[in-house]
């Protein structure tokens, strides 16, 4: 994709050296492919970090995510987690494509942060991350 940021492209290369300048050359391709194959409209990418993050509306005109990552072991290992969490503190899974790496995700708006909410009530806070990560732990257990 020509229009990707300079940032992001390094980011790729730099971390991914035998795979990444392929993946990104191979990147529109790959969108349009899960577009026809999910059956979405791709819109703008959001926070590029390690993965291809975009917005995107299902056939159903529901805003989704859509997460295309670079290496089949990154994909396979949190495609597990986030199957294994169920959308408890996670996106929910709507679909997958192993061969692509790529993930459809439910979109969610962030609420309030632990950052937010220690600095009203810390005591709050802090058991709201330990029941998360117990939680979290459970369904670690689980797989």
């Amino acid at each position: 994709m020509d229009d990707l940021p300079a940032d992001f492209v390094h980011r790729i290369l730099g971390a991914y050296p035998d795979e990444g300048r392929a993946w990104i050359d191979g990147l529109r391709a790959r969108s349009s492919a899960l577009e026809a194959r999910f059956g979405l409209v791709v819109g703008a990418p959001i926070g590029l970090s390690y993965n291809y993050v975009c917005e995107a509306t299902s056939a159903r005109g529901a805003s989704v995510v859509l997460k295309c990552m670079v290496t089949r072991e990154d994909f396979g290992r949190e495609l597990a987690t986030m199957k294994a969490l169920a959308g408890d503190g996670v996106a929910r899974v709507l679909d997958e494509d192993p061969e692509l790496c790529a993930m459809v995700l439910e979109r969610i708006t962030p609420g309030d942060s632990l950052a937010g909410l220690s600095a009203r009530d810390d005591e709050l806070a802090t058991r709201a991350m330990a029941e998360a990560q117990a939680r979290a732990r459970e369904r670690a257990r689980a797989c």
